[in-house]
Parts: C-alpha cells; structure tokens; sequence
C-alpha cells in the first residue's frame, strides 16, 4: 500500500507524533508511521522505500530532533 505522509520524529517526541496519527486518522489522510509500519528485520531499507513512496514528508522539528544525531 502506497502511503500519502511520511512522519519523521524524534522518539522523545512520540506524543506528538501519536497526536498527528490521530488527527490524519480523523481527517482520512494516509500515513507512514514507523512504529505501525516497520518490523525490526531491514528497518533502513523500509524507512528509504516508504520515503520514496510518500508525497509528503512531515518533520516534527522540536527541540530532541535538533539535539539528535
């Protein structure tokens, strides 16, 4: 399945994240969410092609995503 919106977060900021989910959930907006979307098993190559997917790429860019390497 091809998905609509890329999500790209940091884990310290899940909450909001989840918040976002919720809210194109309600609006009927696909979404690529790694914690639904991902196994463990070639997490990068999932992450690279579901990026690759995506029309848009939302960057929730706080404080911990600034701080994060």
């Amino acid at each position: 399945m091809d998905h609509l919106v890329f999500i790209s977060y940091s884990t310290k900021d899940t909450p909001l994240a989840l918040l976002m989910c919720r809210r194109f959930e309600e609006a009927g907006i696909r979404y690529w969410f790694a914690p639904r979307d991902i196994d463990h098993l070639n997490w990068e190559e999932k992450i690279m092609d579901a990026l690759g997917k995506a029309d848009v790429c939302v960057v929730i860019m706080g404080e911990h995503a600034i701080e994060s390497g």
